[in-house]
């Protein structure tokens, strides 16, 4: 869902609050040719059917995010360099339910100049910011939806960081801090695994290729949690030992210490 700027037309509905009697005058003071005060209403009630329009359509905008929403959702940002120091600003950023349907994809126009529009890594580009939301309505946004969920993502920090949300720990699963699917992909466990990787090895799907897409990245991070979605929540509530996942049976030879060759 694109959040995009509600346009100010006029509904066709909107008409005067009161009947003019006859022509005015501007030579008579604004008054009819009946000497009365003519006062026309027609932008207060413009206002009106705009206000009314608006309240309307974020009714409908409310009703079909909260259709999508599932109790686990998986966040990812993307970033440009403003500034004549090119520091990150957040540029785009998409939520997806449990079943990879979007609920929140929307473009950030920052307040500084862009200097850097990453496109290589971002797959940003000039015009998607042109019609962009204001970093506060994108915060706004974000934080309506994700608040009382579990929140997935890949260094998911960093995300939350970019929005400057926080989020209980206890809902939160990152997937680069999980070490178990590290084993499963047979990578070192004191290392941070890319997304691309991950999704690569344990998926056997290619993202990132060329570009980044915050709506692919987030469903690859849900559909990274989903595989080992159980044990996961069982050693949170403490039914599952984390030792088992741990165990050398999950990792390869080659990552192992202590045991000779």
């Amino acid at each position: 869902m694109r959040l995009k700027r509600q346009s100010k037309g006029i509904s066709p509905s909107a008409k005067r609050l009161k009947t003019i009697k006859a022509p005015v005058s501007f030579e008579n003071g604004g008054k009819s040719s009946e000497g009365e005060i003519v006062r026309d209403n027609s932008s207060e009630c413009s206002t009106d059917s705009l206000r009314s329009t608006c309240d309307s359509l974020a009714s409908e905008i409310e009703a079909e995010t909260a259709a999508k929403l599932t109790q686990c959702l998986s966040l990812d940002c993307e970033m440009v360099g403003v500034g004549i120091y090119r520091s990150s600003a957040l540029a785009r950023c998409s939520v997806v339910n449990y079943n990879g349907d979007v609920v929140c994809d929307v473009y950030v126009k920052p307040e500084q100049p862009v200097t850097d529009y990453r496109t290589k890594w971002s797959g940003i580009r000039k015009g998607d910011l042109n019609d962009g939301c204001t970093f506060q309505e994108a915060r706004t946004q974000v934080r309506q939806i994700i608040t009382g969920h579990t929140l997935v993502g890949h260094s998911l920090h960093s995300d939350l960081h970019a929005l400057n949300l926080s989020h209980p720990r206890h809902l939160m699963r990152d997937t680069s801090k999980y070490c178990p699917i590290r084993g499963l992909a047979g990578l070192q466990r004191n290392m941070t695994p890319s997304l691309k990787d991950l999704t690569s090895i344990l998926l056997s799907r290619t993202i990132q290729d060329g570009e980044h897409c915050s709506v692919e990245d987030a469903r690859a991070a849900m559909s990274l949690y989903q595989l080992c979605e159980q044990q996961w929540e069982k050693e949170l509530r403490g039914e599952l030992s984390n030792q088992s996942y741990l165990s050398d049976l999950y990792w390869p030879s080659w990552t192992r210490t202590g045991n000779p060759s």
